[in-house]
This record gives structure tokens, sequence and C-alpha cells, in this order.
């Protein structure tokens, strides 16, 4: 997360530093204890939702086909559930095809 979010600062192209770094801050999340509170942040920082409905269907759909690739369930449930509240079909499905019909 670190490393990505250093490329996030330079600026310039995003895709795929972004993506990377929705999938480690959803799985960052899925891996605290519960109850647990994350040391790495402080407590107003907003949850990996927050940061996945922010940037859009385009790195959500590049963070679920990375969370497919990985096969870890747990972070393309919560992709997912994020792409349910901000995609259409126009965006979810781009072209007709995307990481939630390819599998």
């Amino acid at each position: 997360m670190r490393c990505c979010r250093y490329a996030l600062d330079l600026g310039g192209s995003q895709g795929d530093a972004l993506s990377l770094w929705l999938a480690a801050n959803y799985k960052r999340e899925i891996e605290l204890p519960s109850g647990a509170a994350d040391p790495t942040h402080p407590a107003t920082t907003p949850n990996a939702h927050y940061y996945g409905v922010s940037a859009g269907a385009q790195y959500l759909n590049s963070a679920l086909a990375r969370a497919l690739r990985d096969r870890n369930s747990q972070v393309a449930l919560h992709v997912i559930l994020s792409l349910q509240n901000i995609a259409g079909q126009s965006n979810a499905l781009p072209g007709g095809r995307g990481p939630l019909v390819d599998r």
C-alpha cells in the first residue's frame, strides 16, 4: 500500500497503482481482527468502501479482476458490494464484458 501511495502521489497515469491500492486496502481491512482498530491509519480515515466508491467502476473492476486472479473471495465480495452502489450496466460491464461475467 505504501508503494502504491507513493506512485499515486507522483501523479501521471494512476490506473494500475490505484487498482492495486484499492485491492490492498480492502484486504487490509478484511484481515483486521474483529473490533480491532487499524494501527496504520488515524481513526478518522474512511473505510475501504468509501475509497472504492470514490475511485469509480473502472478501478473497482480492475481490483475485482485482481482479487479473482488471487482467488481472494473476501476481497472480491467487498469490491462487488462497492460496485453495486455505483455501477450501472454500461460501466460495470464495459463492452458487455468484465470481471463479473468473465468467470
